[in-house]
């Protein structure tokens, strides 16, 4: 929240925000003889919106660029950067931020415009202080500090100050951190900055308050109020600090008064962060005046939000992923070949020249000309690959960052809860069914996507010896039976030929336990599930069937197919996703064997697989 707070005043500054004076920017650009009087407006506009809405300054910033470059007008292309580097930064995007920011940097640098690098500088710190990189973050403000003396530019001055309190505040720096919020106030104060000076009595009181100087504090952060009659937000702030410094102090009235009004003073149009520290404090505070129903309230909004913020978070963190360890290894082996086939250019390119005087070079060229189609047919089979896994990739991250982790939070949840006194034992007990099932679905499908993961990172070892069948069927029959009795679910042998199979026991097991958790799934209640085996040769075939609801045509032609397909919901809702059956197939193969399906809507289905007998 104090991020977003230093970033309204530095997009405030004189000069820096210009507004329209006609109604349709369309029509002002109309107006425009020049490119480069549009690339300003544009940019202008572009500024303007920072705050409001990124998307549209973003927009407006691109705009503005490609005009700037059509008339290479080279300010307007350094500007444009920058723009682009704010909305990027703001989106979160730090990537493309940091790369429009550097070489915003790079031309003002070029041109010799030190105001403009004094703002190059602000975004690129505080573009590596929201990813955590302090230290070279703390390069690039320290590199602004020394600009703005050097220039004697007071308000870009109070703002870098401002910049480096709050990376201390990140580094848990509390004494520097205060150090540098009352040098920006004392300047401030000097220059009559008063939107300003309430700003750094904000961030001033914040670092008192790390520093447990509470009745400070608690003056710095009285002495910000008349500053911001206008500005619900940093009121909200304020009080909501000041609320918790009474809450370490015990004085629960107060606490209660200050974080009421802060929450009155809150917008329900801020961020997401800022609401999950609004519904912390509610929560402590009415816990602490003994209000279990309000307490539990505000508990549940705060975990409920908090767990959606991580996991967009954790989506942010998996986008910004290029690749992992396959990927890596296969662009390593397209870039050797791009280099091969460069070479090979080369080499056909000469021969083609001295053809006309040696017929040789003719014979050179053709089989060059071949070498290098061969290698293009492999680069772009190698392209496909790296797609296809990139794609299995971003799948297998979206599970385990929402499907897999939400029953664990959710799980964690009911149990914090618990602990803290919220939910009674008799009533926790009423869950303890739910949450068995609920962790051993969890379990069966982490270990699905941990042998997935295996099988394409290092390629699984298998290790073959004899097993016997009838025991291989005992175990998993046992392992379901309990979920099988709870859905009124028969589960049934016939004609299990009791011989030995060589193959992968770990493998087997898992292949038999996937196909029977299917049936399972897909099998209404009162429904029934029968197994059995039969001799064909020097193989067994091994068949699961069940009574469910079957598969369409469309549906059993893809079934095992190399995609990983989100699988259908069961009869009470369970969820798949499309990992199980492509296992069983690849570990079947694996042991020399062969899997199918039979199914039919309405009236069930047979998986069967054939492993070889042991000799």
């Amino acid at each position: 929240m104090y991020f977003r707070i230093l970033l309204l005043i530095f997009f405030q500054l004189p000069g820096m925000v210009f507004a329209s004076h006609y109604d349709s920017l369309t029509n002002l650009l109309a107006h425009q003889k020049h490119d480069s009087d549009r690339a300003k407006i544009l940019l202008d506009d572009a500024w303007k919106w920072i705050y409001k809405n990124q998307d549209t300054s973003l927009y407006l910033a691109k705009k503005g660029l490609a005009v700037a470059e059509k008339s290479n007008y080279t300010k307007g292309i350094a500007m444009a950067h920058l723009r682009m580097a704010s909305a990027y930064m703001m989106l979160s995007d730090y990537k493309n931020g940091m790369a429009n920011a550097m070489r915003a940097q790079e031309m003002h640098d070029s041109m010799k415009m030190p105001k403009l690098l004094q703002s190059d500088y602000i975004i690129l710190g505080n573009i590596l202080k929201l990813q955590k990189e302090y230290d070279r973050a703390m390069v690039y403000f320290k590199k602004g500090d020394v600009l703005c003396h050097v220039l004697k530019d007071t308000s870009k001055l109070i703002i870098n100050d401002r910049c480096i309190d709050l990376l201390y505040n990140s580094m848990k720096m509390n004494d520097s951190a205060l150090k540098y919020s009352l040098n920006a106030l004392e300047l401030c104060k000097k220059k009559k900055a008063t939107a300003q000076e309430g700003f750094a009595l904000l961030d001033a009181a914040r670092a008192l308050q790390s520093l447990e100087r509470f009745d400070e504090a608690l003056d710095y952060f009285r002495q910000s109020l008349p500053f911001f009659k206008a500005d619900n937000l940093a009121q909200s702030v304020a009080y909501q600090n000041m609320s918790r410094i009474y809450l370490k102090l015990n004085n629960i009235p107060e606490a209660k008064k200050n974080a009421l009004i802060g929450k009155e003073l809150f917008a329900s149009n801020q961020t997401p962060s800022d609401d999950v520290e609004l519904y912390d404090l509610l929560y402590k505070v009415y816990k602490a005046d003994n209000n279990s129903t309000e307490a539990l309230k505000w508990l549940e909004k705060y975990i409920k939000l908090k767990d959606s913020l991580f996991t967009e978070s954790s989506n942010k963190q998996i986008a910004e992923l290029d690749t992992k360890y396959e990927t890596t290894k296969k662009e390593e082996q397209i870039n050797a070949q791009k280099a091969e086939l460069s070479r090979r250019d080369l080499i056909i390119y000469s021969s083609f020249g001295f053809a006309f005087l040696i017929l040789i070079g003719a014979g050179i060229s053709f089989y060059n000309y071949r070498k290098i189609r061969k290698l293009s047919n492999t680069l772009k089979e190698q392209k496909l690959s790296l797609e296809e896994l990139n794609g299995l990739k971003d799948k297998l991250f979206s599970i385990i960052s929402h499907d897999l982790r939400g029953p664990l939070t959710n799980t964690t949840a009911l149990l914090d809860l618990f602990n803290q006194g919220e939910i009674s034992p008799e009533k926790f007990k009423t869950y303890s069914a739910n949450l068995s099932e609920s962790l051993q679905h969890n379990l069966q499908l982490l270990d699905n996507l941990l042998n997935w993961a295996a099988s394409q990172i290092r390629g699984l070892q298998i290790n073959k010896k004899d097993i016997s069948l009838q025991s291989l069927i005992d175990e998993n029959i046992q392992a379901i039976k309990g979920a099988a009795d709870k859905k009124k679910i028969i589960l049934a042998e016939k004609n299990t030929t009791d011989v030995n199979i060589y193959a992968d026991l770990s493998m087997a097991r898992l292949v038999l336990r996937n196909l029977l958790s299917n049936a399972l799934k897909f099998t209404p209640e009162g429904g029934q599930i029968t197994i059995w085996s039969l001799a064909e040769g020097d193989k067994v075939k091994i068949s699961v069937a069940d009574t469910g609801i079957g598969m369409e045509q469309d549906l059993r032609s893809t079934i095992f197919s190399d995609s990983m397909n989100k699988s259908k919901p069961g009869t009470n809702l369970e969820k798949g996703f499309g990992i199980g059956l492509k296992l069983c197939k690849e570990f079947v193969e694996k042991n020399g064997g062969t899997i199918s399906v039979e199914s039919e809507i309405g009236k069930g289905s047979t998986f069967s697989f054939t492993l070889p007998l042991a000799a």
